[in-house]
C-alpha cells in the first residue's frame, strides 16, 4: 500500500450514549473540492466505541477539511465544526495498516487497512476523529466546536408551530434518559470527561498463568474510543506502550478465554494514585486466573505499590477447541 494515495472508506458520526446528538449538515472536502457529505440517520447514541451509521456516505480521495453541524439535546444547542484535517497523518495510516490473522481460514495472516472515518462528538462542542478498521481504531485529532444557531424550522417540519426554546425542551425531555435528565438537572454535564478519556499512560498487560498456559490473543478497548486487536507475537514482546487506559479487554489463553469491562472510577483513581507516587514511571496491569479459572483478578502495579481493580466485570468460558 506504500505507493496509495486512494483509500475507499465510508464516513459516520457517533455519541455518547448519555447524550444524543443529531446531524444537521456536513461535508467532507479536500482543497474546495467536494468528496461526500456527512450521514444524517436520526439520533447517534451508540456510544464513542461503536461505529455509527453510513448511510452510503463515503469516499476515497483522502480529505483536508471537514464541516460538521449537529445538535446535541442534552445541551440544548447547535454546535458546528470547521476545521482542517492532518491529510498526511491520515495517508500514512491507511497506508501502514494492520495485520489480520483468520482464525477461520487456518491463521492465514493479511495485511488490512482502515474503512472508515468515525467523528465522534461529545458535550461542550469536542470532537474526536478516528480511522475504524473494524479490528483497529486509531485517533487521528482532537478538535474544538463553536456553538450556533439552526432555525428548529430549519431543522424539521416542526408540526407543533414550536418555539425554538420550546423545540430544544421537548429534544431534551423525549431524546435524553430520565435518569441522565436527573443527572444533568442536579450535578450539571461533566464537561471535559471526554478530554479525560485521552489522557494516556505507560501501561501494559502482564498475564500471570499455571503451567504452560500463555496469552495468544487480546481485543482491547480504551475509553478515548480507540481499540486495537493484539496476537502472540506481538504479546510476546510485553512492550509498554503509551496508550489510553482500557474501557474492556478480551483475553484468550490457551483453553479459557474471558470478557472483562473495567470500572471506569476504579482504574482512573488507580492510575492517578500510581501517577502521583510515581511520575512518568510504567504501569503494569497484572492479570492473574483464580485456580480453575474460575475468573480472572487485576492489579494495577507500580514499582512497590499495588492497586486490586475489584470492580471489574468478568465472563469466562471455556474455549472450544475442536476443528
Amino acid at each position: 500500500m506504500e505507493n496509495k494515495t486512494k483509500f475507499s472508506y465510508k464516513v459516520s458520526v457517533t455519541a455518547p450514549k448519555e447524550y444524543p446528538v443529531e446531524v444537521y449538515c456536513g461535508y467532507l472536502s479536500t482543497d474546495k473540492n467536494f468528496i461526500t457529505t456527512v450521514p444524517k440517520d436520526g439520533i447517534e447514541r451508540q456510544g464513542w466505541i461503536a461505529q455509527g451509521s453510513s448511510s452510503g456516505s463515503g469516499g476515497s480521495t483522502i480529505p483536508n477539511f471537514v464541516e460538521l453541524t449537529w445538535l446535541s439535546y442534552a445541551e440544548k444547542k447547535f454546535w458546528k465544526l470547521e476545521t482542517q484535517l492532518p491529510t498526511d497523518k491520515m495517508l500514512a495510516l491507511f497506508r501502514e495498516g494492520f495485520i489480520f490473522k483468520n482464525s477461520r481460514k487456518n491463521d492465514t495472516i493479511t495485511h488490512e487497512t482502515y474503512d472508515r472515518i468515525v467523528i465522534g462528538t461529545a458535550p461542550g462542542g469536542v470532537v474526536v476523529i478516528w480511522l475504524d478498521g473494524g479490528l483497529k481504531r486509531v485517533e487521528i485529532g482532537r478538535y474544538q466546536a463553536k456553538d450556533t444557531i439552526v432555525d428548529r424550522n430549519n431543522f424539521y417540519r416542526n408540526p407543533k408551530d414550536l418555539t425554538q426554546e420550546e423545540f430544544y425542551k421537548e429534544g431534551f425531555e423525549i431524546d435524553v434518559s430520565k435518569e441522565i435528565q436527573a443527572k444533568i438537572n442536579k450535578e450539571g454535564i461533566p464537561f471535559g470527561l471526554w478530554d479525560n478519556y485521552r489522557k494516556k499512560y505507560n501501561w501494559r498487560f502482564n498475564c500471570n498463568f499455571y503451567k504452560d498456559d500463555k496469552n495468544i490473543f487480546q481485543n482491547i478497548n480504551f475509553f478515548n474510543g480507540e481499540y486495537i486487536t493484539l496476537y502472540e507475537d506481538e504479546l510476546k514482546n510485553k512492550a509498554f506502550k503509551n496508550q489510553a487506559l482500557p474501557y474492556r479487554a478480551d483475553i484468550t489463553f490457551n483453553t479459557y478465554w474471558c470478557e472483562n469491562e473495567f470500572d471506569e472510577k476504579e482504574i482512573f483513581d488507580a492510575f492517578k494514585t500510581m501517577d502521583k507516587k510515581h511520575p512518568d514511571a510504567d504501569i503494569e496491569i497484572e492479570v492473574r486466573p483464580d485456580f480453575m479459572y474460575k475468573s480472572v483478578q487485576f492489579t494495577v502495579k507500580c514499582k512497590e505499590d499495588e492497586i486490586l481493580l475489584k470492580k471489574t466485570k468478568v465472563q469466562m468460558w471455556k474455549r472450544n477447541l475442536e476443528k
